[in-house]
């Protein structure tokens, strides 16, 4: 596949995920890639706190009443929230473990190596998503994010998704140059990332 989509995003963010005040749940939140770029921008992005997340999150409230032909007036109107870019793939399980989302558990001591997921997001599966969201409403959210990332396509208007800091993969030493895997950003995991870490070209050269 890496053949046919040779390309990645090398600008991220990385910081602690904003949790509200009475929260004590600690992970990591990656803000950046494509789907930051069409449904927001990452400037933008990293300044958005808990509010914002705690507000977007009110619509879990009342999007399993709204009659599916109003989906797509809602996915226009509705604050968009980037998608979450982090996985746990390989957990220690062991009396307590459960997991929060597929996205985090309740491990909370990383190892020193990450794993990176190659996510083919962009391929010709997500038109057939798209229709199949549009008709059934049967993801997440009543396909929400889908219905909201169709639009930001459409409004982006341009047959290719690449930009300036598109990079091309030929293998993990491309991940480690822009920070989002080797020793550096293996630190910042185990460092309990109590500071912000902008990967980028620019700053490791």
């Amino acid at each position: 596949m890496s053949q046919v989509m040779p390309y990645f995003d090398s600008d991220y963010v990385l910081r602690k995920w904003p949790r509200r005040p009475w929260e004590n749940i600690a992970s990591l939140q990656v803000l950046g890639g494509p789907r930051c770029r069409l449904l927001t921008t990452l400037d933008t992005e990293r300044w958005r706190g808990w509010a914002f997340y705690t507000f977007v999150n009110q619509v879990d409230r009342f999007v399993g009443h709204v009659p599916q032909k109003m989906m797509p007036w809602i996915a226009r109107i509705w604050p968009r929230e980037v998608p979450a870019q982090v996985k746990m793939p390989i957990n220690f399980v062991r009396p307590g473990f459960r997991f929060y989302n597929s996205h985090a558990s309740t491990n909370q001591r990383f190892g020193s190596e990450l794993v990176s997921l190659l996510h083919y997001k962009f391929c010709n599966e997500l038109q057939a998503r798209f229709k199949m969201t549009s008709v059934e409403g049967n993801h997440f959210r009543r396909g929400l994010s889908y219905l909201q990332l169709q639009q930001a396509l459409h409004d982006w208007g341009k047959p290719s998704l690449m930009y300036e800091g598109s990079r091309r993969f030929t293998g993990s030493s491309d991940l480690d140059a822009v920070g989002l895997t080797g020793a550096r950003a293996a630190a910042v995991w185990e460092s309990g990332y109590t500071e912000e870490f902008r990967t980028a070209v620019a700053l490791l050269a």
